[in-house]
């Protein structure tokens, strides 16, 4: 058979070949183009085909020179452009609130627990941000994603497996750092330090894995926050049983999450359609049974992959 099993992140961002005309439009403008704590479980995996691998393979291949300078003067251009700024205002401004409530719940603990807690501002995990280097949408994610980094200085991380070594470079002179493992989204946060992960058009099941490693865990999970696809629109698009079978921890947060929707004027609207702002109050956590954290489990079926505009 003409299949086999890799990983689900390799295939969260396999974007197809430019057209004639979109390369075209790209030379003479910028235009915008759309733990639980307790038993370890298996890592999740997705099958793969062949068919599939192959709309990837041209996609993996080495940058030009030429490309990596186009790219670096679109996100550059694409960072002071308004939108972009509205985008950044918009998402500050909402974690800025709930990040109020979170000193709220602070100052109620211990001076021990207090000191104890890093006094870091802020971490950005950003997983499949796609071939900036000849996707238009994804050096518009990246454009977002960097100016984010710049509104609060934040440590930054960034993980695509199809990234090129130009395109890692680039990355690496704005300021991102270059995780070098595949960790399924099951990224581990430091120890009371607020984390956004940056996934926008990700995979329902990276969504998924992203809640698991942190499931059970209402500390943990109220100092993240998943700037992605709106978990509502999924919640309305499927039934229960089906979202259940492929991201359970999806469904089960959408009980206890608040959800912002981000508008943009981004002429490409592809680059950053329903795109949502979630965040998981400790106040709605600590309403949570044990019932629904035995609920979640681990993303292992790949139903449904969504790779991106």
């Amino acid at each position: 058979h003409d299949e086999f099993w890799l990983p689900i992140q390799v295939v969260t961002q396999l974007k197809p070949k430019p057209t004639a005309d979109q390369s075209r439009m790209a030379e003479d403008e910028f235009t915008p183009v759309r733990h639980r704590r307790g038993r370890q479980r298996p890592a999740p995996t997705v099958k793969i085909t062949k068919e599939m691998l192959a709309l990837g393979e041209e996609e993996w291949s080495e940058a030009t020179e030429a490309e990596m300078i186009v790219a670096r003067k679109h996100v550059e251009a694409a960072m002071k452009e308004e939108y972009i700024k509205m985008m950044v205002k918009d998402i500050a401004e909402s974690l800025e609130r709930f990040w109020e409530e979170l000193s709220a719940v602070q100052s109620a603990l211990s001076e021990a627990a207090r000191e104890a807690t890093p006094k870091s501002n802020l971490d950005i995990v950003c997983y499949g941000i796609g071939n900036f280097s000849k996707s238009q949408a994804s050096r518009l994610q990246l454009a977002l994603l960097c100016a984010l980094k710049q509104r609060w200085d934040a440590n930054t991380s960034l993980f695509d497996p199809i990234l090129s070594p130009k395109e890692r470079s680039l990355a690496a002179d704005f300021g991102l750092n270059l995780l070098e493992q595949n960790d399924m989204g099951l990224h581990k946060t430091k120890e009371g330090v607020k984390t956004l992960f940056f996934m926008p058009h990700c995979c329902l099941e990276m969504y998924n894995n992203v809640l698991w490693g942190h499931w059970g865990n209402s500390h943990a999970l109220s100092r993240i926050a998943i700037l992605g696809n709106s978990f509502s629109h999924y919640q309305l698009s499927r039934s229960d049983a089906q979202l259940h079978k492929q991201a359970p921890c999806v469904l089960e947060a959408c009980s206890f999450m608040e959800e912002h929707e981000i508008h943009t004027s981004c002429p490409l609207e592809t680059a950053f359609n329903d795109l949502a702002l979630h965040t998981f109050p400790p106040a709605s956590l600590a309403k949570v049974s044990e019932q629904v954290w035995g609920e979640g489990g681990p993303a292992t079926s790949g139903a449904e992959l969504l790779v991106g505009p």
